[in-house]
């Protein structure tokens, strides 16, 4: 295993924050100052076998305590092998002896990384236990936006989650300010949107958004009694497709009954009226930072709402916002 990897995985660090630390002259293995591309055998961490006092060849201490030689790697030139020792700041380090995983479901308002940038932000760790605050997000979602987030020690299990070449499911529910024209749809999904690091493209679904909260006040049709809703929307009863005419209207009471309608959140029959276009389920295999605002914004559209519901094969499911749970 690479230092840098050791390190992050002993203190939850990135592994190039763990590459300046080695710089800096920090971390030391075996009582050596470690330099960059170090590579340590970690098959007797954290718990190596001791070595009996009667071994005295390095092929009988390498058998029970290996420790990798080579270019850049750590050797012993008494011949004797001893676990590797590892210390930052002259403190030793160990591999954690279980690997933990972690779900979050992220509110708005919180930022992914260990220490907020702004005084106003906070950051995701504070909804953690303390014993889960070294752990490392498995990518990242900005402050503005919620939802399904992975913490994790195992770096091979991050790795494979976020490098592109295993292209991980990662599905979105968003919300634009402005309904979505149909032609910049197909230029989404069908050809990708051009951006500074490349063209974005990514599959959308339009979803059914939540009645809009005014169609249930005590006001709204559903409240009110017969005589009041046929006065203030008209017979439910009649067709979509019949003309004003039919309803006994003029063009200027259809006009005035239809807006009424669109007012109180209700279509007809009375079902929820939901704003047409704005309301998309977002399916992608890449997670480039802030992708889907920029795609949207480089259309002319504007991101009100971005909250990931699945990410592989982990779904949030019914974790509510803030709450957590334990994977493994």
């Amino acid at each position: 295993m690479r230092l840098n990897k050791f390190i992050a995985s002993a203190t939850g660090k990135s592994r190039r924050e763990a590459d300046d630390l080695i710089v800096a002259g920090r971390a030391k293995v075996n009582g050596k100052v470690a330099r960059l591309g170090t590579v340590i055998d970690v098959t007797s961490q954290p718990k190596a076998k001791p070595l009996p006092e009667t071994v005295r060849s390095y092929d009988e201490a390498r058998a029970i305590s290996p420790v990798t030689t080579g270019r850049n790697r750590v050797s012993r030139e008494d011949g004797l092998a001893l676990e590797p020792t590892v210390t930052l700041d002259g403190k030793k380090l160990t591999l954690p002896e279980k690997r933990t995983l972690v779900m979050l479901n992220k509110p708005v308002g919180y930022v992914s990384s260990r220490r907020a940038q702004a005084k106003d932000a906070k950051t995701l760790y504070e909804l953690l236990p303390p014993k889960y605050r070294k752990l490392k997000t498995v990518g990242r979602l900005d402050r503005d936006s919620s939802g399904l987030i992975l913490l994790t020690d195992d770096g091979d299990l991050a790795f494979s989650m976020t490098h592109p070449k295993f292209a991980k499911t990662k599905i979105y529910e968003v919300e634009l300010d402005h309904p979505l024209e149909p032609l910049h749809q197909q230029m989404i999904s069908d050809f990708g949107i051009e951006l500074p690091d490349g063209k974005s493209r990514f599959t959308l679904e339009e979803r059914e958004a939540k009645p809009n909260p005014k169609s249930l006040s005590d006001d709204s049709p559903k409240n009110l009694s017969d005589d009041e809703r046929k006065s203030r929307l008209g017979e439910d009863c009649l067709s979509a497709a019949s003309s004003a005419d039919n309803r006994g209207l003029s063009d200027e009471e259809h006009r005035d009954f239809s807006s009424r309608r669109n007012e109180d959140g209700l279509g007809l029959g009375g079902r929820p009226n939901l704003p047409p276009r704005r309301h998309w389920r977002i399916t992608m295999h890449e997670g480039r930072n802030r992708q889907i605002r920029r795609t949207f914004a480089a259309l002319g559209y504007t991101v009100t709402k971005l909250h990931r519901t699945d990410f592989g094969n982990y779904h949030l499911d019914d974790l509510t916002t803030g709450q957590w749970k334990l994977i493994i």
